[in-house]
């Protein structure tokens, strides 16, 4: 009566250890699938976020550019108009080409 009684027990262990090992191994699949989310998820933004940085720099880069092309256009403007007045104090005739803002 003994013996069918331990063999009852560790066929019930055995069951109960076959059980927790089932379990352990579907919360392991949970976390993983979880964990494999939360990866993409982050990648996303990792990725959203160098998409932005690019712009901003492509939009300083442009502003900059363009500030440039203004400070350009100004010192020549400022050059022809020093330029046109040093010629009429000395007197000499000044001929300007419209087009491109040369003398």
């Amino acid at each position: 009566m003994k013996s069918k009684a331990d063999r009852l027990e560790e066929r019930e262990i055995d069951e109960w250890n076959k059980q927790k090992q089932k379990e352990m191994f579907q919360q392991e699949h949970i976390f993983r699938a979880a964990k494999k989310q939360e990866f993409a998820a982050l990648q996303k933004r990792v990725e959203t976020g160098k998409k932005e940085l690019d712009i901003q720099r492509r939009l300083a880069l442009e502003r900059l550019t363009q500030r440039c092309q203004n400070v350009k256009s100004e010192l020549e403007k400022g050059h022809t108009r020093e330029l046109i007045a040093r010629k009429q104090a000395l007197g000499i005739e000044v001929m300007i080409d419209r087009r491109s803002s040369r003398i």
